[in-house]
């Protein structure tokens, strides 16, 4: 796509919980996220994960596949530029032209659960490594994220189980403290 598909889906999981955000997977809304749930039903709304920023490489190319349109009016990552379709049902899903392959994304609720399923799967091409970022949050739905130059974070690389090696990443609870505390 040369242009930001911003038309917005939702779906939700019968607690009062959601996820939603843009076909291009902009976060356009500060309700937009894929775990929004419902913790003290029925009007009470959490984010808990914004959103999952995916970079996929393919021998030494990379695609990232997110996007952010910043304030200042920049537009970055733009990875709409290799989604090649959305479909917003029966489930949420994107496919992306990484090389030679496609890489399908599907979001989908466990039904009467506080829990996102987000699932990847490549057709055709050769081997990728995926990366993602997970922008992970505790807000209320109709509250901002602002960071702080005093926030550190800290993530661990975990041995991953089908390779032996850094694959997964964790962090740990806490481990963002303003001003060191």
């Amino acid at each position: 796509m040369d242009r930001p598909d911003t038309r917005e889906w939702l779906t939700t999981n019968g607690l009062g919980g959601y996820a939603s955000g843009t076909a291009c997977g902009a976060n356009t809304r500060r309700y937009h996220g894929l775990l929004v749930a419902a913790l003290e039903p029925p009007g009470q709304r959490t984010v808990l994960l914004s959103r999952v920023d995916e970079t996929v490489i393919v021998g030494g190319d990379v695609y990232e596949l997110g996007a952010s349109f910043w304030s200042s009016g920049a537009t970055a990552p733009e990875g709409f530029h290799h989604l090649k379709s959305f479909r917003a049902s029966p489930v949420p899903t994107w496919e992306y032209q990484v090389g030679l392959g496609r890489l399908i994304k599907r979001v989908a609720f466990a039904p009467g659960k506080n829990a996102v399923a987000i699932s990847y799967r490549l057709e055709g091409g050769p081997p990728v490594r995926l990366e993602m970022k997970i922008l992970a949050n505790s807000r209320d739905f109709h509250g901002d994220t602002h960071g702080h130059p005093d926030w550190h974070f800290r993530q661990d690389v975990l041995p991953s189980p089908a390779h032996g090696e850094g694959a997964r990443s964790g962090s740990r609870p806490g481990m963002a403290r303003p001003n060191g505390r």
